[in-house]
């Protein structure tokens, strides 16, 4: 589905017509607060269905301000009040690795930990841990290499559900979940009940049942009976 469909899938739902009560500001602000929760929903079954990436130069030393990259390194923006793209703006780490030349392959993973102090008192030579505290990224020893990667749930784009991408003609794309889409439009609904004090029994059963249907698919895999193999992250823990 494209934007202006959510939109007006939205508008039957609330069955509406005064447009002082529902403006297209409102429904501009339910569409982004119901996309919010339906990515989400997905990230919580399939962290890496909206993930982006970003790799860092030229870095030296046991921080990184994601906020403020500043030479000698390298890189985009991903934190803070003026990120490099508003929309790539981090919203939570998935994993930081150090890739090979071309950058087309993994040489290994940096470990994950919860804070500075984390990175010291857990004591393995063999692993250079890292933790995120504020904006800023830091290592429990000089990266033995100094470029790596980011791979981070980005925020709900701020760009997609707006005024006017929700007027017909506008044929805006959301994303590969189109199938689902329709959620959007529930989940929206939810916002919208709350301020109008009055709940739709018939939206709230179409909102499990669908909700569920999208479990079973992320659960199940897009890429189907990858589901079947098991990775263990032993690897990260040190005793």
């Amino acid at each position: 589905m494209l934007v202006e469909e959510v939109a007006s899938l939205f508008r039957k739902y609330t069955d509406e017509s005064d447009t002082t009560f529902l403006t297209d500001e409102d429904v501009a602000l339910y569409l982004y607060l119901g996309y919010s929760d339906f990515r989400q929903f997905i990230e919580n079954i399939d962290k890496y269905v909206y993930k982006k990436s970003a790799t860092y130069t030229g870095v030296s030393g046991q921080e990184l301000d994601l906020a403020n990259v500043v030479a000698p390194a390298a890189g985009p923006n991903i934190m803070g009040a003026a990120p490099t793209v508003a929309d790539d703006k981090l919203k939570s780490i998935l994993r930081v690795y150090a890739p090979n030349s071309v950058g087309s392959d993994i040489l290994f993973f940096y470990t994950p930990v919860q804070n500075r102090e984390a990175l010291y008192s857990i004591p393995n030579q063999y692993l250079t841990k890292y933790c995120l505290e504020d904006t800023s990224l830091f290592f429990s020893t000089n990266p033995s290499t100094s470029t790596f990667s980011i791979d981070y749930q980005p925020i709900t784009p701020t760009t997609l559900f707006t005024t006017v991408n929700i007027q017909p003609g506008a044929n805006v794309y959301i994303d590969e979940l189109g199938a689902f889409h329709d959620i959007i439009a529930l989940m929206a609904y939810e916002h919208y009940a709350i301020r109008d004090v009055a709940e739709n029994p018939m939206v709230t059963r179409r909102m499990v049942m669908r909700k569920q249907q999208l479990n079973d698919y992320i659960t199940r895999g897009r890429n189907e009976r990858a589901n079947r193999f098991v990775i263990s992250d032993d690897g990260y823990f040190v005793t």
